[in-house]
């Protein structure tokens, strides 16, 4: 089963839909700097906005598959060490769609 943990909940307005295999989803409103390496270490998905995630704070995720930001750009992440690992980075679609109130 996939732990998916979404550390920045409240840094983005929107609707995700929940995937359809069988996880577990924790969602913290807010992660500050000192939290994230004891709140990632058991995901295998992270999501993220623009959290620092380099390798002190992902070392100690053993079971990390994906790392999902919900921002464009990736310069949050330690792409390197990612390649290393064999972890997968990619951007959220959410973050590509512009919100407009209905004025009709």
């Amino acid at each position: 089963m996939e732990r998916i943990v979404f550390l920045e909940r409240n840094t983005i307005q929107a609707d995700f839909r929940r995937p359809a295999f069988e996880h577990e989803w924790i969602e913290y409103p807010e992660t500050l700097r000192p939290e994230v390496a004891e709140r990632v270490r058991t995901a295998t998905i992270i999501i993220s906005n623009k959290l620092s995630l380099d390798e002190s704070a992902l070392s100690h995720s053993p079971e990390l598959k994906l790392i999902a930001i919900a921002a464009t750009g990736s310069d949050c992440v330690d792409l390197e060490y990612c390649r290393r690992l064999r972890i997968s980075v990619c951007n959220i679609a959410v973050t590509l769609c512009t919100r407009f109130p209905n004025t009709s």
